[in-house]
């Protein structure tokens, strides 16, 4: 219940930070708008489509140019966007779930479990059965 209650409050911070701060004459230009319809879909699709080929397909735009814009809005490549988000869904599964590693690598739609764990220890730092432990160890003190 807590949990809900405090997502429900970030969706209003993210509303009124949108609304109040947000600079009007950026929502026009064609580049963020490409950029948000972009994170809107990895935000829908990131468990299913991994490719930035297949996101410029759906925007009918070309992998390079998205590549480029994005990382001129966001300060990062389109694929690396994708890969955090997947970890970010990783993480929250790994702390607030029994899943298995296995598990979590199929939920995020990857055939080999050990290529998940690989991608996951290179962006992370550390295994996704390290990551749960230390977490758990962390959060019960």
């Amino acid at each position: 219940m807590l949990r809900s209650y405090l997502h429900i409050f970030l969706l209003k911070c993210r509303y009124f930070f949108n609304r109040n701060y947000f600079d009007k004459d950026l929502v026009k230009d064609p580049v963020f708008l490409i950029v948000n319809q972009f994170r809107n879909l990895v935000e829908q699709h990131f468990k299913e489509i991994h490719l930035v080929k297949e996101y410029a397909d759906l925007l009918n735009d070309t992998p390079a140019h998205l590549n480029k814009i994005v990382k001129s809005i966001t300060g990062v490549n389109a694929g690396e966007f994708i890969i955090k988000r997947i970890i970010l869904e990783a993480k929250r599964l790994l702390i607030y779930t029994d899943l298995s590693n296995k598990e979590i690598s199929f939920k995020m739609n990857y055939d080999d479990p050990s290529y998940f764990s690989r991608l996951f220890r290179k962006k992370v730092g550390l295994s996704p059965s390290d990551f749960r432990h230390q977490m758990k160890q962390k959060y019960q003190q």
